[in-house]
């Protein structure tokens, strides 16, 4: 049944957001087929953990917000408007920095625009494959001076944004780069924040790392 979009558990649901509402970290909505999106918002008061398994299908949507936290495993998601795939943000001012939203990535992203936007205190953790096309920024942190900044720990991943910046820390914030590969333009770019990297030894010439 092609209007049935996904499953948690033994219901089935029409709409992709209903279902991931329905979702916890032990029962996770699974997409039943390649679905195209306007945007994803969530708002979880409660600071609920939602889950959503590709189960090898491509997600297409535009962009993705909540104030709980979001995983996403096991398949492609792609984006071709001019806004950012996937942005997370920390939507009440008043929220402490200790309860901010987290975005778990555990899969692919193929996308024409900014791939990953995180504003303020929010947490993005990154396994997958990042790929943008144009002259953008395949992730990057907005952070603010009254928090502590975004926190991206990118593990094992591999992003390609070969006109653009791989990683861009533009405000305060954090960056744990382990064990990953960025082709790009300018593969990281900071002005404010923390950049921890580790690599596998030996270390390859001419990868180059600017702070700037």
């Amino acid at each position: 049944n092609t209007e049935l979009v996904a499953k948690v558990g033994n219901a089935y649901y029409k709409d992709l957001l209903t279902a991931i509402e329905a979702s916890t970290p032990e029962n996770a909505a699974v997409l039943l087929h390649d679905t195209n999106l306007t945007q994803i918002e969530l708002t979880a008061e409660n600071e609920k953990d939602y889950v959503l398994d590709l189960n090898g299908k491509t997600l297409s949507f535009a962009n993705d917000k909540n104030n709980g936290s979001l995983t996403i495993n096991n398949g492609l998601i792609t984006c071709d408007g001019s806004a950012s795939c996937i942005s997370v943000k920390r939507t009440d001012a008043k929220t402490e920095a200790e309860n901010h939203p987290i975005l778990n990535l555990n899969n692919d992203i193929y996308s024409k625009a900014t791939a990953i936007k995180a504003v303020h205190n929010v947490e993005v953790n990154v396994t997958g494959k990042i790929e943008v096309e144009e002259w953008v920024n395949a992730i990057s942190g907005l952070g603010n001076p009254t928090d502590k900044g975004t926190i991206f720990n990118i593990t094992g991943a591999e992003i390609i944004a070969r006109a653009g910046t791989g990683i861009y820390l533009p405000n305060i914030g954090t960056a744990n780069i382990i064990d990953s590969k960025i082709t790009a333009l300018l593969p990281i770019g900071i002005k404010s924040g923390i950049l921890n990297v580790a690599i596998p030894k030996p270390i390859k010439p001419n990868t180059p790392i600017i702070i700037y």
